[in-house]
């Protein structure tokens, strides 16, 4: 294998491992994002949202995006 090779495959394995990191240092995560890095379905915030029951959320805009910071995802979850 040659050394291009190697480095193209070493990037493949810890690419997910590098997307967590990315996502873990954002300051807003999307509704997307909270379910690569927490497990948590849109659909399962979506819902806890109607119900008042879910983490804390910030709307950008009247009916505009979602967002959620990694502080409301960890307190919800404790």
């Amino acid at each position: 294998m040659e050394e291009r090779e190697l480095i193209e495959a070493i990037s493949k394995v810890f690419e997910p491992a590098v997307e967590m990191q990315r996502l873990a240092a954002k300051a807003a995560l999307t509704a997307d994002e909270v379910q690569k890095l927490y497990g948590i379905t849109r659909s399962r915030l979506e819902h806890l949202r109607m119900e008042n029951r879910g983490p804390q959320y910030v709307r950008l805009a009247e009916r505009g995006a979602v967002v959620y910071t990694p502080e409301a995802i960890n307190k919800w979850l404790q």
